[in-house]
C-alpha cells in the first residue's frame, strides 16, 4: 500500500468511526495531514467520489434499517448526527432518488411513471418518480414481460403509472449530447458493492472515449482480488496496482494449495472472494487466508 493509497484507506476510516459527528471537508483532511484541497482531488481520484458523496452514501445506508425500525425521520436524522431532517431529506433524494419517508413507506402511494423508450443500446424500460430515475433496464422482446414484472415487485405499494411521453423526454436529456454543462438527474442505483463500484468506473470514463476490460478492471481498483485469482491459476498478471490504465492477465493452469490475501484497509473480503469462486476448481483443494478488509 503506497502513501496515498493509506491516507484515502485512514480518511475512510475516520469518516466511518466519526459518521454521527458529521465530519466536514476541513476535518478530514486535517486527521490525514493534507491541505483540503489537495486532500479532495486526492480522494476523489483514489475512491471515485469526494469525500462529502461518501459521507451522504455512508449516511443513507446508515438511515436505512433505522427508518425500517421504529426511528422517524426527525430521530433518524438526528442519531446520524444531522442537524435537521431537511439534511436527512436531501442526502436520500441525491442517493436513492426518493425521500426518507417515501422509503420509511416502502414508497406506499408514491407515483412512479414508467414506459418504454428506445436508446443508443437497444430498447428501455425507464421508470421515474418526480424526484429522479428508480429503474432503467434495457429490455427487448423476450425481457419485457419480466422487467415490468420486476418493476411491479420492487415497488408494490406505489403508484405506477404508464407515461411514454415523460419517459422519451427524460431518456433524451440522458443520451443526447448538447453542449454547455449537463442537468443532472438523481438515480437510485442497486446493487452489491462490487457492481455499484463498476457502475461509479463507468461513470468516470469521459464521453466518446474507448476503454478496455481491463482498463475498466483497473478502474474498479480491485487488485487484491486480481492478485488471489492470479495465485489460483498461475498467471502472468501486469499493471495491478491501483490507478494502472491497462491490465494484462494470462492464466495458467489451476492449482491447489494454501493462499494468503492481504486486502489492505479499505478493501472488501467479500469482492475478493466474489472474483476467486469462479476460479476455484475442488478438485485442487484450494484454501485461503485473507487478512485485513471489510466485510
Amino acid at each position: 500500500m503506497n502513501a496515498d493509497h493509506a491516507r484515502v484507506a485512514a480518511a475512510i476510516r475516520f469518516i466511518r468511526d466519526n459518521l454521527a459527528q458529521q465530519p466536514g471537508l476541513d476535518e478530514i483532511a486535517a486527521h490525514v495531514g493534507l491541505s483540503p484541497q489537495y486532500f479532495q482531488r486526492l480522494f476523489r481520484r483514489w475512491a471515485g467520489l469526494s469525500p462529502k458523496r461518501y459521507l451522504e452514501h455512508l449516511t443513507v445506508e446508515r438511515a436505512k434499517p433505522l427508518l425500517k425500525q421504529s426511528f422517524s425521520v426527525l430521530a433518524a436524522g438526528y442519531e446520524l448526527g444531522l442537524t435537521s431532517p431537511a439534511r436527512l431529506h436531501d442526502q436520500f433524494v441525491a442517493v436513492e432518488a426518493s425521500s426518507p419517508g417515501e422509503y420509511k413507506r416502502n414508497w406506499r402511494g408514491v407515483e412512479i411513471r414508467y414506459g418504454l423508450v428506445p436508446g443508443p443500446f437497444g430498447d428501455m424500460l425507464l421508470a421515474q418518480t418526480r424526484r429522479g430515475i428508480c429503474l432503467l433496464s434495457f429490455v427487448d422482446a423476450q425481457t419485457r414481460t419480466r422487467e415490468l414484472t420486476r418493476l411491479q415487485r420492487l415497488y408494490s405499494l406505489a403508484v405506477l403509472r404508464e407515461d411514454s411521453a415523460a419517459a422519451h423526454t427524460t431518456a433524451d436529456a440522458v443520451f443526447t449530447r448538447r453542449d454547455g454543462p449537463a442537468r443532472a438527474i438523481p438515480v437510485a442505483v442497486h446493487g452489491t458493492n462490487f457492481q455499484v463500484s463498476v457502475w461509479r468506473a463507468l461513470l468516470r470514463i469521459p464521453p466518446g472515449t474507448v476503454v478496455s476490460y481491463g482498463q475498466l478492471a483497473a478502474g474498479v481498483g480491485r487488485p487484491a482480488a486480481v492478485r488471489a485469482v492470479a495465485a489460483l491459476c498461475d498467471a502472468q498478471c501486469e499493471g495491478v496496482e491501483t490507478g494502472s490504465q491497462s491490465l494484462c492477465f494470462v492464466p495458467r493452469r489451476l492449482r491447489g494449495g494454501e493462499f494468503r490475501v492481504d486486502v489492505g484497509t479499505a478493501g472488501s473480503i467479500t469482492l475478493v472472494l466474489q472474483a476467486m469462486l469462479p476460479a476455484a476448481e475442488p478438485r485442487c483443494r484450494p484454501s485461503a487466508g485473507i487478512r485485513g478488509g471489510s466485510a
